[in-house]
């Protein structure tokens, strides 16, 4: 039946369908697409009895409260007769019958469930279920989300009118995002919109807006928690590395700044956002448990704290594999006792979880092809209708809406759609049934984030909106058209709108036309290849002449500006004031991976060996003789990775004037001379090439021939040239050999830039002639001078814009000598090695491990910390635990409170019970690690009696032989004690460390009798390697290294594959570590003493504990 046939209901009322029987549909092969109706208020209708079985049963909604506890269904499933239904309501038929596809279809059945679900697990709570309109903006969901009583998240001033027209309650609405522009706040202070600060500038455009208005404005504050998610990068929003929120060591500024504006702000409580697609409830607990400390600390200042939000991003079930998912209920559960201790009203703000599984995206098959070994199915729709799955990288599940023909072959697809970008697919390798062309196929939990991001892209006209309502189907959002988009540029005439006239750059007029608030212009003038567009206010008054500068591509263009309004202009000088900053854009060029922006020189790296205040020379000449420093400059320099390229080395004059002549010009090398000299006289060949400047040698070696047979270029000297290079953006590494030794020389180059550079390698001390010295290889990690990302107690402190720089993520530009010597490479291999050559054994937690015994890595502590990069590692678990440890400690729950709980396993009432500890109260490990480090000996009770000055305090005792008697060779500190040992919830793993001095630094050799390499090596590492840079500053030392003992070496079986995808990840520099220089006193540390500087690992793997 033709959809024209389908719609003639004369019977009916207007706009409404009765879907014929089944009988009436027999399937077919190409089913014919429907008229091009442009019906906008087109409803279709189901009747009870098209509702199969299995469907009809889902249908059947159970009580809000079963919905609620049984957690979140789809709505959308498939029927005995092998077509998919939603509530009921053949999704074929929907086809049949509608305008266009693709198109969205929502159930708002499930709509509700979804949010009683939510309703049900807050009953005895006071709260607010904000929903977060990103996720999904339809006014028409809108409203009926209001009146189900949500309240409404906004990150915008267009957000929150949209919420007002849906009819929101203004006060039931929390304004988020980190930035807020002044107008909208003022907007949202009018209305009464709780406000989330967000940084400095917030607060200060919040009190402005209060000004404004004159009222109060309720606030809370946005606190970045440096809670790991544990999602993609992308909507990760309260790790450290978010440009959300505010950080915890700035938290006192903004509560004293609250005091000073107390009668414009009035402060009521604190909000976090952790991520989206979270599918852990206890990330929330952690959060909650550091959000209500907050609460407390804020509340004993005087602020009458009411509301704790705990934001949203509950996940859902995309991939449809019955995967058990905390619902709403778990959710609550985990943070309600910490609410109703300290009497806040909880503010939750549910996007995903509220609306995307209640929606699908239905496309058309526009045909089936194979290319090579892979096969695709071509839709109508795309990325520009659903981009997640481009953007992302996100699954969501594919199925057709109608059974497969007869002898239809399953296998395995992309489905892509007609958008000109090979990254325009819905799904990859999807196993399905091949389709007609025709045929039906929906992409699923499409309600979230797809419609309210999607584009015109290829102009591809954002596509209608329908729902499932009690067995109607009712259009809830028209469909754009091409005559939607070609309204934009109805009406404009650029003949009138604004003219230039340019006097050397310093006087430049233009005429506005009337009404034109905001407006572009195209320009033209020798800018024109710079820039095409900029986005201009009027000023407030004809005449009016303002001052300002602005940059296009690092050149100042503009000094000043005229701005001249014609005569029948209206506007106020309130219109425009605040946005005359918009009239000069900074724009910016986005650098490239590994070396600085797009540039017609080359990159190159710098080989030099100097003392440790930059001396590389005197009278011309190298002051010391070091034969193994020439053949690591002759190693590096000749290296390359393809056999039939060479490496080219550019020197100054003097530097090769100073190379003994029978070694001139270095051999298997291109020989590049800099000299001004026209005099300079230099034999011929086919290796040498003599250059004005640094700046031309690198535009030369970067044109054919030479970009094309060169693989590397090194600066080698001297003293103006290393100069010159160490400062330039074009410097990707330098091979720095540290002379120790103390040498008087009279060239000098600068330091190193730590901001820029870090340490990819460095040699442990060598010893030559008398000479001490290592081999330093630094690496650029930023595109410029600027501050680096640094850590402080595992978060953010320090950061700039990414207009002043960019990280690099890759690199492989080391020569393969350099770049394998990364020492978490010692790691890495360990790995490899166990994986593919390990006994395979038993072990006490039945899991199965493979395993190595008698195993040993070496790390050097003199510039950088081993912090593994290639997953990332808990830096702040690693910080309070050997807190913990060194306190003495022996209550797990201490570190739950800080929201570490990398000892909950063991210290479980199920755990301590199997292991025959069944008097021990839970949480208390017994006598482990620190009880044994401050007092070992002693009788041990429970976690809260009192050992003060009972036992041996090993700790202390090694610390003062140290500092009075360093040669002593009985330095251990001890954790295995045989006689505790069953009175232990673990026996230490990490048993003994033995600490030794020598020329002024403390090295650390720490023996582990079992050692987990997947989850507690990289952590262990991380923790002795702390421990003697604590132990080194209490005793005036230096750190020095770090040597791993290991007995059983193992991998557990479930950890295999997560290892093997660190394995193909490629490590980045080492952090810094900082301590805070003041701590002298071992027990005098807190977290806040520690920074790492530089930490930017890959992704965190996910590893479960065996216990």
């Amino acid at each position: 039946m033709a959809a024209a046939q389908l719609l003639s209901c004369p019977s009916g009322p207007p706009h409404i369908c009765r879907i014929p029987n089944a009988s009436t549909f027999p399937p077919k092969p190409f089913p014919r697409f429907p008229a091009r109706s442009r019906s906008k208020t087109l409803t279709l209708q189901a009747s009870a009895s098209r509702i199969p079985p299995t469907a009809a049963s889902s249908a059947a909604a159970a009580p809000a409260a079963a919905a609620a506890a049984a957690g979140f269904r789809h709505c959308f499933s498939k029927g005995e007769d092998g077509f998919l239904y939603c509530e009921g309501v053949r999704v074929e038929d929907v086809m049949e019958a509608v305008e266009r596809s693709p198109f969205y279809l929502y159930s708002r059945d499930q709509i509700t469930r979804n949010f009683e679900a939510y309703k049900e697990a807050l009953e005895g709570l006071k709260s607010v279920v904000g929903y977060a309109i990103k996720a999904n903006n339809n006014l028409r969901i809108l409203e009926h989300l209001k009146g189900l009583g949500c309240g409404a998240v906004l990150v915008s001033g267009n957000e929150l009118r949209l919420a007002l027209r849906a009819g929101f309650d203004p006060t039931r609405c929390i304004f988020n995002g980190n930035g807020k522009l002044l107008e909208d706040l003022v907007l949202a202070a009018e209305k009464g919109v709780f406000v989330n600060v967000d940084s400095e500038f917030d607060l200060e455009n919040i009190v402005t807006a209060a000004r404004v208005i004159g009222k109060r404005v309720p606030v809370l504050l946005r606190i970045n928690p440096d809670v790991d998610p544990q999602v993609h990068p992308y909507v990760a929003t309260g790790n450290k590395t978010s440009k959300f929120g505010i950080r915890n060591e700035k938290l006192q500024w903004f509560l004293d700044a609250v005091k000073t504006h107390s009668s414009e702000i009035d402060l009521v409580g604190v909000h976090c956002h952790l991520g989206s697609t979270i599918t852990k409830v206890d990330i929330f607990r952690d959060a909650a448990i550091l959000m209500v400390n907050f609460v407390d600390q804020i509340r004993a200042q005087g602020f009458q704290l009411e509301y704790l939000n705990i934001g949203g991003g509950l996940g859902i079930d995309y991939h449809h594999t019955g995967a058990v998912l905390p619902t709403p209920l778990d959710l609550i559960n985990t943070v309600r006792e910490l609410v109703l201790s300290r009497d806040l009203t909880l503010i939750i703000e549910p996007g995903r979880s509220l609306i995307a599984n209640t929606c699908c995206l239905v496309n058309r098959v526009t045909g089936v092809k194979t290319n090579g070994t892979k096969n695709f199915i071509v839709i109508d729709g795309s990325m520009a209708e659903l981009i997640r799955p481009s953007l992302y990288g996100a699954y969501q599940h594919i199925e057709l809406v109608s059974p497969p023909l007869p002898n239809a072959q399953t296998s395995t697809f992309d489905v892509v759609g007609p958008v000109c970008e090979s990254a325009d697919f819905l799904g990859k390798d999807r196993e399905l049934p091949t389709p007609a062309k025709g045929a039906g196929l929906v992409v699923h939990d499409a309600g979230a984030y797809c419609m309210s991001m999607a584009s015109t892209y290829n102009l591809k006209m954002r596509p209608p909106e329908y729902w499932v309502d009690n067995g109607s189907v009712a259009k809830i959002r028209h469909g754009e058209m091409i005559e939607d988009f070609m309204k934009f540029f109805d009406g404009l005439d650029i003949r009138h709108g604004v003219s230039f006239r340019h006097h050397s750059f310093s006087d430049l007029s233009f005429q506005a036309t009337e009404g034109g608030r905001w407006f572009f212009f195209f320009v033209e003038s020798t800018l024109q290849r710079n820039w095409n567009a900029v986005g201009l206010l009027p000023p407030a008054e004809r005449g009016d002449i303002y001052l300002t500068r602005c940059s296009w591509f690092g050149l100042d263009v503009l000094r000043s500006c005229r701005l001249e309004i014609g005569a029948f202009t209206k506007v106020t000088r309130r219109s425009c004031c605040h946005r005359l900053a918009h009239m000069a854009t900074d724009i910016y060029q986005n650098g490239s991976n590994g070396n600085a922006q797009h540039d017609p020189q080359r990159s190159y790296q710098v080989v030099v060996a100097a003392t440790q205040d930059m001396g590389i020379g005197k009278d011309g000449n190298l002051p010391w003789k070091l034969p193994s420093d020439l053949k690591f400059f002759k190693e590096v320099t000749m290296t390359t990775s393809d056999p039939s390229k060479r490496n080219a080395v550019i020197m100054g004059r003097k530097t090769w004037e100073s190379i003994p002549p029978q070694n001139r010009p270095l051999p298997g090398r291109l020989n590049v001379v800099l000299t001004r000299s026209g005099s300079f006289d230099i034999a011929t060949a086919e290796n040498i090439l003599m250059c004005g400047s640094l700046s031309s040698a690198l535009e030369l070696l970067a044109a054919t021939p030479y970009c094309l047979s060169i693989e590397r270029v090194f600066v080698i000297g001297g003293g103006q040239v290393l100069r010159e290079a160490l400062n330039a953006p074009g410097c990707e590494a330098i091979h720095l050999t540290d002379i120790e030794t103390s040498f008087q020389c009279d060239t000098f180059i600068p330091p190193v830039d730590c901001s820029v550079f870090q340490p990819w390698y460095s040699s442990f001390p060598l010893l030559e002639n008398s000479i001490r010295y290592s081999f330093v290889t630094y690496v650029r990690v930023q595109s410029s001078g600027t501050e680096p990302h640094a850590t402080r107690d595992g978060e953010v402190v320090d950061s700039k814009s990414i207009k002043d720089m960019f990280k690099v993520e890759r690199f492989l530009f080391l020569p393969k000598l350099i770049y394998e010597r990364h020492e978490e490479y010692a790691y890495l291999r360990l790995v490899k090695d166990i994986i593919a050559n390990g006994a395979q054994k038993n072990d006490r937690t039945g899991t199965g491990t493979l395993s190595k015994f008698g195993c040993q890595m070496r790390f050097n502590l003199r510039r950088s910390f081993p912090l593994l990069t290639t997953k990332r590692v808990f830096w702040r678990g690693v910080v309070e635990e050997l807190l913990w440890f060194i306190s003495g400690s022996t209550n797990a729950k201490v570190l739950q409170g800080k929201g570490i709980h990398i000892w909950d396993g063991n210290a479980s009432r199920e755990y301590l019970d199997s292991v025959g500890l069944t008097h021990r109260e839970e949480g208390d490990l017994g006598p482990v690690y620190g009880f044994q480090w401050r007092h070992f000996g002693a009788e041990y009770t429970d976690m809260h009696a009192d050992y003060t000055g009972k036992g041996f305090d090993q700790l202390s005792a090694i610390i003062d032989k140290i500092k009075n008697d360093p040669d002593d060779r009985r330095m251990i500190l001890s954790a295995w004690n045989p006689s505790d040992l069953k009175k232990m919830a673990l026996p230490p793993c990490h048993m003994f460390a033995q600490f030794y001095v020598e020329n002024g630094e403390l090295s650390c050799q720490m023996y582990q009798r079992s050692a987990d390499l997947g989850l507690g090596v990289p952590f262990n590492i991380a923790s002795y390697s702390l421990l003697t840079c604590m132990i080194a500053q209490v005793c005036d030392l230096l750190p020095g290294d770090f040597v791993h003992a290991i007995g059983d070496a193992h991998v557990y079986s479930t950890h295999v594959r997560p290892l093997e995808e660190q394995l193909q990840k490629q490590p980045k520099p080492f952090p810094v570590l900082k301590m805070n220089p003041l701590k002298k006193d071992i027990d005098s540390f807190v977290a806040s003493d520690f920074e790492l500087v530089g930490y930017d690992p890959h992704n965190k793997i996910e590893m479960k504990m065996a216990i």
